[in-house]
């Protein structure tokens, strides 16, 4: 707005001086402003042609992305178009540019937006440039992120310049240069392109696709055919003792799987060193590793007076064989023989019934079993008749035979009598000690008793009883298995008899053992016999008792009545047979 001042305009004329021409000084100060306003609107429309004119200090070009929709140039914060556009202020540039939205330089030191990615912190310098930036660490990503076999992503240099990353040329690029001739190269061409030279003759154009194919090269620029290696082609050759060497078959470009062996690689060198087995897995044979100490080399003999032995842990060989010590006590496990012995690593025993201090065979008493009366002070006696079968023997430090009564052979320095020896006579046996050899027997008994009337019958399952008594007629039928009782008394014609099972029968009994006439001990069938274990004093068989059974009565004084049978070992304290009496030990 013009404001005319009083006086100012004063009527009268004031000339300019032009020759011939006469205007008011007012008119033309007029006619100057309207001018200068007019010539700023004008040129205030030409800021953001790309054109410096007076006044303007700057008018960068803006490129089509930059361009608005009425064909001027975007603003922006700083000139950063990352920071957002706008229209005016002094902080709205143009793009990466100094230039303020009214095309004069923004002040020195003004935060600024080059475009460069590889440096920060730029500023307007005094010159209006956007300058003086910080270049940004080697290897920052800038540009393109795209990246294949000829180019990497782009990145800083340290320098401020963004670089492209191309591969050197000749780099082989073979799935992004591909063209599917074998004969020719595919690689890169250093500017992030492909080329494809032909290969020279004998450039491989086909690799080998495993151990039982192999390269074909070029020749002519043609590739050949693909070939297998031939049948029987060793591929895989022999690693160690424990590999195989594999062979192509001719219709497999892989070799065949490496197998190993599990045979023997190592042969035994004695009974402590096992042999070694290929494990199936490595190429090599196992260590040679001795059997631990303890294992088993040898095992024992049959015979009880062998023992097992055992390898050291240090030597390859099994130590010597070695026995029991002579005379040590052994079983040959025939249950008919007592007084087991070791002789020279041999169980040997020929004795079947076993006495401490006294035997005498009744007259016209049969004994078909060996006889050995332990007591150096002890005798064995034969009455009349009596009759010792053919290779058997009678041990004792003394034997007295009755009239008419004969033996086999005579362990023993003394013999008197009227009867005879059939056999040989030798020297008394060294015989272990008794009580030694044949343990006092410790029984227990308790529970209930057991009575069986006249004409009865019961059965009895395994355990412990107290009184056992077995009626006239009556019969006790047993389970096979251990039994205790506080004493076994059986009448006339009673029956004690192990009925059913399997298992090894024992008659534990704490007091005496005692019969009546015609009573039967004995199992059923092919039940094997009981065994009585006596620990009282007194065992007595009546006559015409049948006894099919094993007695062990070390403390006891056996006495086995006319016309009885005692099939069975005998252990006693001493043995005394009536007429007519058999002892024979034939259960095997």
């Amino acid at each position: 707005m013009v404001i005319a001042r009083r006086g100012w305009f004063r009527p009268q004329a004031r000339w300019n001086g032009w020759p011939g021409i006469r205007v008011p000084v007012a008119v033309l100060g007029w006619v100057l402003l309207v001018g200068l306003l007019g010539a700023t609107a004008a040129q205030a429309q030409e800021c953001g042609d790309g054109v410096i004119q007076n006044p303007d200090q700057c008018d960068p070009t803006c490129p089509p992305e930059h361009q608005n929709g009425s064909g001027g140039c975007n603003l922006y914060v700083n000139g950063s178009p990352s920071q957002g556009s706008c229209t005016n202020g002094n902080d709205c540039f143009f793009a990466f540019s100094c230039c303020k939205f009214n095309c004069n330089f923004v002040g020195q030191g003004a935060d600024c937006e080059d475009g460069n990615e590889c440096t920060s912190t730029t500023v307007c310098d005094q010159y209006g440039q956007c300058a003086n930036g910080l270049n940004v660490l080697a290897g920052t990503p800038c540009g393109s992120a795209a990246s294949d076999e000829c180019s990497g992503a782009d990145t800083c240099s340290g320098a401020g310049v963004c670089l492209n990353n191309d591969v050197a040329e000749g780099t082989a690029a073979p799935a992004l240069c591909a063209d599917a001739a074998p004969c020719t190269a595919d690689e890169c061409d250093g500017s992030g392109g492909c080329q494809n030279p032909a290969l020279a003759d004998g450039e491989v154009c086909r690799a080998a696709a495993g151990g039982c194919d192999f390269a074909e090269t070029c020749g002519g620029g043609d590739c050949p055919a693909d070939e297998l290696e031939a049948f029987g082609t060793e591929c895989r050759p022999v690693a160690g003792e424990c590999d195989v060497a594999e062979a192509c078959t001719g219709a497999d470009v892989a070799c065949p799987d490496d197998v190993k062996r599990t045979d023997q690689c190592r042969a035994s060198g004695d009974l402590c060193d096992a042999a070694e087995l290929c494990d199936g897995s490595g190429n090599d044979c196992p260590l040679d590793v001795l059997s631990e100490a303890g294992v088993e080399c040898r095992p024992a003999a049959a015979s009880s007076c062998d023992l097992p032995e055992v390898c050291t842990g240090g030597d390859a060989a099994c130590p010597a064989d070695a026995q029991v010590a002579e005379g040590e006590i052994c079983d040959d496990g025939d249950d008919c023989t007592v007084d087991d012995l070791c002789s020279s690593g041999v169980c040997a025993a020929d004795t079947e019934v076993a006495v401490l201090r006294r035997a005498k065979i009744g007259r016209t008493g049969q004994l078909n079993d060996d006889l050995a009366v332990h007591d150096p002070a002890g005798i064995a006696v034969f009455a009349v008749a009596a009759f010792a079968a053919d290779d058997t023997a009678v041990s004792a430090s003394r034997v007295r035979l009755g009239r008419g009564s004969s033996i086999f052979d005579a362990r023993t320095p003394l013999v008197v009598g009227r009867g005879e020896v059939r056999g040989t006579q030798s020297a008394f046996p060294a015989l272990q000690d008794f009580a030694t050899r044949y343990p006092d027997p410790t029984i227990v008994c308790a529970g209930p008793d057991v009575i069986l009337a006249a004409d009865d019958t019961a059965d009895l399952t395994p355990g412990s009883y107290g009184v056992v008594s077995v009626d006239d007629r009556s019969g006790l039928h047993l389970a096979a298995g251990p039994y205790s009782f506080c004493s076994l008394t059986a009448y006339n014609e009673a029956q004690i008899l192990v009925t059913s099972g399997a298992a090894p029968t024992t008659l534990e009994i704490a007091g005496n053992l005692r019969t009546g006439f015609g009573v039967r001990i004995a199992s059923e069938g092919a039940i094997p016999p009981p065994v009585l274990r006596v620990a009282g004093s007194s065992v007595f068989f009546r006559n015409d008792n049948e006894v099919v059974a094993h007695i062990y009565a070390p403390n006891a004084a056996l006495r086995v009545g006319r016309g009885t049978i005692l099939h069975g070992s005998v252990v006693a304290d001493s043995l005394v047979t009536k007429v007519a009496a058999e002892l024979a030990c034939d259960l095997h």
